[in-house]
């Protein structure tokens, strides 16, 4: 089981009964006993539950964000190691020498998007995956129209620890 979010407080569960959003603190907490809520569904059955870390994200004032839920996986893992939590930091993937990039150099085998050898890893937003420009907050889209490197990234960065733990099982 790979379970990921990444803390969006625009959902009605997020909200306190009289609709209004849940502040920070208590938000982080909601999000912490919705992730053990959902370990101890999966983990107690003896499915390995991986905890997926998610990109950080630029802000529009060009600040880096998101490393709070990441450290709630990541402390979960560590505090869960016992019973078949996995934290995986995906979010690694989409990173140049550990930092926020919007471009990453082509894969093989993947579309190489750029002239300089690279592609987009994030949509113009800094948040997203998907590097159409159409893609954003305020509209976003069900599907990406073109080819997502950063989307391919993660997705294999979530695959590959899920396929080797399947490997060593058999």
């Amino acid at each position: 089981m790979v379970l990921e979010f990444s803390g969006n407080r625009f959902t009605p569960c997020m909200h306190h009964a009289d609709g209004s959003p849940m502040g920070g603190g208590e938000a982080f907490l909601k999000y912490l006993a919705d992730a053990r809520a959902a370990i101890d569904v999966f983990a107690s059955t003896g499915t390995v539950v991986y905890l997926a870390g998610a990109p950080v994200r630029r802000e529009n004032d060009g600040t880096v964000q998101g490393g709070a839920m990441n450290a709630l996986y990541r402390w979960l893992g560590l505090l869960d190691a016992g019973d078949n939590v996995v934290y995986v930091d995906a979010g690694r993937a989409l990173l140049r020498d550990g930092r926020y990039t919007d471009r990453l150099p082509c894969l093989p085998g993947e579309p190489c998007e750029g002239d300089d050898g690279t592609n987009p890893v994030r949509s113009p937003d800094g948040l997203h995956l998907c590097p159409a420009e159409m893609w954003s907050l305020k509209s976003p889209s069900p599907e990406c129209p073109v080819w997502s490197s950063g989307a391919y990234r993660y997705g294999l960065a979530l695959a590959a620890p899920v396929i080797a733990g399947l490997i060593e099982a058999a």
